[in-house]
């Protein structure tokens, strides 16, 4: 419960995230993938900035991912949270821009 606002005081998280998201200029129609991305933070950040994308987000805990899910229901993005490790993807080869 505690872990976003230990983040938010010991790192530079929040900064870095919106510089990532500025220079990935993600576009309408792009199909974008967030490998490991925990609580879905930068994910949704995504979305959020670029409605016409189409995001997927990977990480491979379980209960990270409800969270991740709930926090993007809740903030109206529509996007898949899927179970799995970068070492394996469960996707298509070539479907990510």
């Amino acid at each position: 419960p505690l872990h976003h606002r230990v983040v938010a005081m010991t790192t530079r998280d929040r900064t870095v995230k919106q510089a990532l998201l500025d220079q990935s200029a993600i576009g309408a129609g792009d199909e974008v993938l967030d490998v490991g991305c925990g609580t879905g933070t930068l994910a949704i950040e995504a979305r959020r900035r670029q409605p016409g994308a189409r995001v997927s987000a990977l990480d491979a805990d379980p209960a990270v991912l409800a969270i991740a899910a709930n926090k993007a229901r809740r903030a109206g993005a529509g996007m898949a949270f899927d179970l799995g490790r970068s070492s394996q993807l469960p996707y298509a080869d070539h479907r990510f821009d």
